[in-house]
C-alpha cells in the first residue's frame, strides 16, 4: 500500500468506542424511522379509504347497476391495498425488531468488554421485546387496517351482488369477517 511518490501510508486502527457509538446511533435511527413509517403507512390508508367511502355515500348505486359494478371493483382493489398495507406494517415491525436486536447486541458487547464494573445498570432493556406482542401499537395498527380491509371487502361483495341483482346483506358481513380474520392470521404468521 504505497502512494504514487513511494512513501508508505500508515493505516490506523479504528477506535472501537467511536465505532460502537456510531453503529448504535445508526441503529437507533433505523428503529425510529421504522416506527414512524408504520404510522405514515396506516394514516395514508385511512385517509384513502375515508375519501372513497365519501364517494360511495354520494353515489346513486340503486338505480344504476354500472355504478354498483364500479364500486364493487373499487372496493375490491382497495381491500387489496389494505392487505398490502398490512404486509408493509408487518415488514416495518420486523425491521424495527431487527434494529432493537442489533442495539441489544451492542449493549451486551459493551457490558462484557467494559472497564467499569456496573455499566450494565445503564442498559435496562437487555432482552428483545416480544415480536408479536398483543395489543401493542403495532398490533393495534394492524388490527385497524385489517378491520377496515374487512369492511371494504364486505362492501365489494355487497356491490358485486347488487350489480348482478342479488342482495347480499348476510353474505357481505360474512365475507368481511373472513377477510378481516384472514388478514390478522397472515399478520401473525409473518411476525
Amino acid at each position: 500500500m504505497g502512494s504514487n511518490d513511494g512513501t508508505q501510508r500508515k493505516i490506523t486502527r479504528v477506535d472501537a468506542e467511536k465505532f460502537l457509538l456510531a453503529e448504535f446511533d445508526y441503529i437507533s435511527k433505523t428503529a425510529f424511522e421504522a416506527h414512524e413509517d408504520r404510522a405514515r403507512v396506516s394514516t395514508f390508508y385511512l385517509v384513502s379509504v375515508g375519501s372513497l367511502v365519501g364517494a360511495f355515500l354520494g353515489a346513486d348505486f340503486r338505480h344504476d347497476p354500472l355504478v354498483a359494478v364500479f364500486l364493487a371493483l373499487l372496493f375490491f382493489i382497495l381491500s387489496n391495498f389494505g392487505l398490502a398495507t398490512l404486509l408493509q406494517l408487518a415488514r416495518l415491525r420486523q425491521a424495527w425488531y431487527d434494529s432493537v436486536e442489533a442495539m441489544i447486541s451492542i449493549k451486551k458487547y459493551a457490558t462484557e468488554h467494559a472497564i467499569q464494573n456496573g455499566i450494565e445498570m445503564a442498559f435496562p432493556w437487555m432482552k428483545p421485546p416480544i415480536r408479536d406482542k398483543p395489543w401493542s401499537i403495532s398490533f393495534m395498527l394492524a388490527f385497524q387496517v385489517s378491520l377496515l380491509g374487512g369492511f371494504i371487502f364486505g362492501a365489494a361483495v355487497f356491490f358485486a351482488g347488487l350489480a348482478w341483482g342479488y342482495d347480499l346483506w348476510i353474505g357481505a358481513p360474512v365475507a368481511a369477517a373472513l377477510f378481516f380474520t384472514g388478514q390478522l392470521f397472515i399478520y401473525k404468521k409473518i411476525m
